[in-house]
C-alpha cells in the first residue's frame, strides 16, 4: 500500500536526504516536498497525505503557524503531523499546537534513518498511539525530562554505546 507523505522544508539537501531514506525505510513510500506554506497548503487540499513531516524554519510561514493552520481545519484532525528540525526550544509549542511527534534533526544517516523508521512504523489509526506526544533527541543531546500535559509521553532515545545500561526514558 503506498504510503504518501509530506515533507515540508525549503532545504533541498533535507528532502533528498529524507526521500532516500524514507524510500529505503518503505519501498511504497511517496514523498511530496514542499517549500513553504503556499506549496503545502497546495498539496493538502489537492490530495492529503497519510503523515506529515514539517520542519520550523521556513519562508513565509514558520513551521508553528504551519502546524496552527493545519490543525485549525478539521479535515487533517485524523493527519500525524511530525515536527521535524534542529530548533529544539521549538518542542513545546509543536506539543501546544498539535504535533504528534517532535524528532530532532539527525547528523549521521543512521540515526536519521532509526528516528522516521520509528515514526513510519507507528499505528497512526490507534487513538492512544495518535494522541501521545514523543521526542527523539540526537545522541549528544542529553535532556532529562519535558514537563507536558496529560496526553505526552515524552522520550528520549538514547545511544547505548555512550550510556551502557540506560534505556529510554
Amino acid at each position: 500500500m503506498l504510503l504518501k507523505i509530506l515533507y515540508v522544508d525549503d532545504d533541498l539537501d533535507d528532502h533528498e536526504i529524507f526521500g532516500e531514506v524514507a524510500s529505503e525505510i518503505n519501498s511504497d513510500t511517496h514523498v511530496v516536498y514542499a517549500r513553504d506554506a503556499q506549496e503545502m497548503d497546495k498539496y493538502l487540499s489537492s490530495d492529503p497525505p497519510a503523515i506529515i513531516f514539517l520542519d520550523y524554519d521556513l519562508p513565509l510561514m514558520n513551521g508553528i503557524e504551519c502546524l496552527k493552520q493545519i490543525r485549525s481545519n478539521k479535515e487533517y484532525d485524523d493527519i500525524p503531523i511530525v515536527f521535524y528540525s534542529g530548533y529544539l526550544d521549538k518542542i513545546h509549542q509543536a506539543y501546544e499546537n498539535g504535533a504528534n511527534y517532535f524528532i530532532v534533526k539527525q547528523v549521521t544517516t543512521d540515526k536519521i534513518k532509526s528516528s522516521i523508521r520509528s515514526v513510519l512504523s507507528r499505528n497512526w489509526k490507534d487513538r492512544d498511539t495518535f494522541k501521545n506526544f514523543e521526542v527523539i533527541f540526537r545522541d549528544d543531546q542529553k535532556h532529562s525530562s519535558f514537563a507536558f500535559a496529560a496526553r505526552v509521553t515524552p522520550k528520549v532515545d538514547i545511544d547505548p554505546a555512550i550510556n551502557p545500561g540506560e534505556s529510554d526514558k
